[in-house]
């Protein structure tokens, strides 16, 4: 269980062993340059993408660039720097500096570090660089305030005003005490209230400027709560397969500032457009520097796929106006026949029940514009299932039922975990 700092294609293939409360890296990058887009910062902009030499990370992140800027049919140029194993990449600064003064780079998205930053932006000044727009992600945690006030503490308040009005998109609750109509959150209050009665120390403060010890214990008082929350959803002495299980469906949980969150199919995810302001202009800066990160706008709730989720969640139809697929993915027989008379009574348009490969998950597949059918399908079944849109490609059952599941709207797919206690149910 991570906060933050973990890629989307780990997520992926971590099938189920690994979970974050904030959106992955690739998905952040993509939300904050269609940001950047949307606040037409973009508009006859050149780009440019200053990497550091690390194959593996620069490749995914550049995929995420470029999968974003095509949208709009847009690119952009890479100006790598060496990091000789490091954390700290300087080798070759001068030369990429030079090289976007050249190209006349007037948008940079900085995918180093908080160590690494600094020496860019020196190195700009340094060369002269007409003052650039700066787009970044949450990438190595670059939306807190304790990394951005990095900035002015090592290059002075030169390079404070060098990235001020840089646009930072990201899922954590950074600056929101900035704002007029804050509120001090139930959750936080409790977690910071019980981490100083246990270390006998004072309550930190959310506005505190000399450190950040209030985020990090209300983040690890979030990763704690969603453990002891699966581990008792999970009974007494559980199988290793029912505590995953249970940390991978305990549905909404609390995180910092209570942003919306799920883990379940659901996954939604709680992101904040924020600018770098130096001075700071809402308050006072954060650590030795004049700077500080504000919200910009309300945060915006994400479901799995990317889209925005509305105050009251997403649409959904009249159940006669859906029309649903189950497929059983269990060794229970005559499961999906079951399930599908189920749905019938609840006024569904079902098909003829299917067979689909093995699963040991129960996944809920929706066409485009029916997450909240697919959402009011599982509530209907008390199924705790993942809410996947529906694949190009459909590997998931038998050939012969392929084509009930294009003519569906959403398909049920019944996984072993859940089979025995819908056999038992009437």
């Amino acid at each position: 269980l991570a906060v933050r700092g973990i890629s989307d294609l780990d997520l992926i293939q971590g099938r189920g062993l690994l979970h974050s409360i904030e959106v992955g890296d690739r998905t952040g990058l993509s939300l904050a340059l269609g940001a950047a887009m949307d606040r037409g910062l973009l508009v006859g902009a050149t780009i440019g993408v200053v990497l550091p030499d690390s194959p593996q990370r620069s490749d995914d992140l550049m995929a995420a660039v470029d999968h974003a800027l095509a949208k709009v049919d847009m690119s952009s140029s890479r100006y790598q720097v060496g990091c000789e194993g490091t954390t700290t990449c300087q080798v070759g600064l001068d030369t990429a500096v030079a090289a976007m003064v050249d190209d006349g780079v007037n948008v940079v998205v900085p995918l180093v570090d908080m160590t690494s930053l600094p020496w860019l932006i020196l190195e700009m000044l340094e060369q002269q660089m007409p003052r650039p727009q700066f787009v970044l992600s949450g990438l190595d945690g670059q939306g807190l305030d304790a990394v951005a006030s990095r900035i002015a503490e090592f290059g002075g308040p030169a390079a404070g005003a060098y990235y001020d009005g840089a646009l930072v998109v990201d899922g954590s609750a950074t600056g929101a005490q900035r704002l007029d109509d804050a509120e001090r959150r139930p959750f936080d209050r409790l977690c910071v209230e019980a981490w100083a009665k246990a270390e006998g120390v004072a309550v930190p403060t959310v506005e505190s400027t000399t450190d950040d010890v209030h985020r990090t214990v209300v983040e690890a008082c979030s990763l704690v709560r969603w453990v002891a929350r699966a581990a008792e959803a999970a009974g007494p002495d559980p199988s290793r397969l029912a505590l995953q299980v249970a940390l991978a469906g305990v549905g909404p949980v609390d995180v910092p500032d209570m942003r919306p969150t799920t883990v379940d199919g659901r996954r939604w995810r709680t992101v904040q457009v924020r600018r770098y302001e130096y001075p700071c202009v809402h308050g006072v800066g954060f650590g030795a520097s004049a700077g500080c990160l504000v919200p910009e706008g309300p945060p915006v709730v994400l479901d799995r796929a990317g889209v925005p989720v509305p105050p009251d969640g997403p649409f959904s139809r009249p159940p006669d106006q859906v029309v649903v697929f189950v497929a059983n993915g269990s060794n229970v027989g005559g499961l999906a026949g079951k399930v599908t008379r189920l749905l019938g009574l609840d006024s569904y348009q079902t098909t003829s029940p299917g067979n689909a490969y093995r699963a040991s998950l129960s996944t809920i597949y929706y066409r485009d514009g029916f997450l909240g059918d697919a959402r009011a399908v599982g509530t209907t079944l008390s199924l705790p299932a993942d809410e996947v849109p529906m694949p190009e490609l459909i590997d998931f059952v038998a050939p012969s039922t392929v084509d009930r599941v294009l003519a569906a709207d959403i398909v049920v797919v019944i996984g072993s975990t859940d089979a025995h206690r819908l056999e038992k149910d009437d």
